[in-house]
């Protein structure tokens, strides 16, 4: 577009050789390009890579997949955003499907992207990023759609669980060996409930949204000594008043859970 000369699309280059960094953030940084620009450099990319994607699809994509041809507002690199699963007042999870791998996974945005919002996207990616249990919900990786971050993490086509209290110990039973398992990493969850445990099509169990998760002991924390932080019906006693906090309180918003389930 006559935007940019090739010296200084060489000097970016270097750039990115001696400290990684993505080529368009480089120039809007250099501002050799307003972010407005990239947005639309970029969208008309994304419109592009689909239209060429779909014109030689793999063989056996899902019917959902097939109805987003031309839909470029729905691409988030390479992951097709085919349904929203859940929203909430932070954020918003999608079901979407990885042109990559030929796979489902589940896409988790930013509603409202502030420097709040995005640390504690960036630090659910580093805590479960460093998590490896088999009842704790991966995270894949992390990018952007548009200017909104987003996670990318195994999809969970999640059931209801079977009613009776064997059921709900059992699941409980499970949730509680992923904590364990957080709590031995040194991470608090801080915010369990149920419907924080998603159980799939065979009725494993898996911990999810680790949003709220702080290190036990040191570390930064989100929030300021006397704030609570999660979910009020689930927390403990001295998550409620703002105080200092231990494996208890997960422990105890497992027991909550446990309650819910049960009754």
């Amino acid at each position: 577009r006559g935007w940019l000369g090739p010296e200084q699309i060489d000097e970016a280059l270097r750039d990115q050789a001696s400290a990684p960094a993505r080529i368009g953030e480089i120039f809007v940084r250099k501002r050799w390009l307003t972010r407005v620009q990239l947005l639309e450099l970029l969208s008309e990319q994304r419109r592009r890579d689909l239209a060429a994607w779909f014109d030689h699809p793999p063989p056996g994509l899902p019917p959902e997949v097939l109805e987003l041809r031309g839909r470029a507002d729905r691409c988030a690199d390479q992951y097709l955003l085919v349904g929203l699963v859940a929203s909430g007042g932070m954020g918003e999870v999608w079901k979407a499907w990885d042109r990559d791998l030929g796979r489902w996974v589940a896409i988790k945005l930013v509603k409202s992207v502030t420097g709040e919002t995005v640390e504690r996207f960036l630090r659910e990616a580093r805590v479960v990023g460093g998590l490896h249990h088999a009842n704790i919900v991966p995270v894949y990786g992390v990018g952007e759609h548009g200017s909104v971050p987003y996670l990318a993490m195994r999809y969970v086509e999640n059931s209801p669980p079977e009613p009776g209290l064997r059921r709900a110990a059992e699941i409980v039973r499970d949730a509680a060996v992923a904590v364990d398992a957080a709590h031995r990493a040194g991470i608090l969850h801080r915010d369990l409930k149920p419907a924080n445990l998603l159980l799939d099509r065979d009725g494993h169990v898996f911990v999810t949204d680790f949003g709220l998760g702080v290190p036990i002991e040191g570390g930064p924390r989100s929030t300021l000594p006397g704030v609570a932080v999660g979910t009020p019906a689930y927390m403990s006693p001295e998550q409620a008043h703002g105080g200092s906090l231990g494996p208890g309180c997960d422990v105890f918003g497992l027991g909550s859970t446990l309650y819910h389930l049960s009754t």
